[in-house]
């Protein structure tokens, strides 16, 4: 018995030596600025991805560590504020196997102040880029977020 509480003991200081900066949360992963570098729209059942990005113009997505979203689309001259929260996905997501966060972005539109839940998913996660997959009920709405600024 006392072995177990030694060895218990022993595992909870080893924990406590571990570095602060040697654990990275993942939100620390996506909080920054992110522009649009590429949009494409995917109708299920299609192999091809229709290249949007020029109708869309130019994007920017800001996660701030305070769960805070700032969507830019400087293009149009519109700026929306709103939240975002980001949770981990134990099952494969039904559209793409390779999901392992999902990410929801809350934003007021600032003409009628009615706030526009995006649910998304996030892949191929990087330092400086990830996918960011919108579906809806015809597709889905793939973002090629490259990094600007944490």
């Amino acid at each position: 018995m006392k072995g177990y509480i030694i060895i218990s003991l022993m595992m909870v200081l080893s924990l406590a030596c571990i570095p602060e900066e040697g654990i990275r949360l993942k939100e620390d992963r996506v909080t920054g600025s992110w522009k649009a570098e590429k949009i494409y729209y995917k109708e299920y059942g299609n192999l091809q991805q229709k290249d949007i990005t020029q109708s869309t113009g130019e994007m920017i997505l800001d996660l701030h560590y305070n769960s805070r979203a700032q969507y830019k689309n400087l293009s149009a001259n519109y700026n929306s504020w709103g939240s975002w929260e980001m949770h981990h996905i134990s099952a494969h997501h039904h559209h793409n196997r390779e999901a392992e966060y999902q990410l929801i972005v809350t934003l007021s539109d600032p003409g009628d102040h009615i706030p526009k839940e995006m649910v998304g998913y996030i892949t191929r996660m990087a330092d400086d880029r990830f996918l960011f997959h919108l579906p809806d009920e015809n597709g889905e709405t793939i973002f090629h977020l490259l990094r600007l600024s944490r």
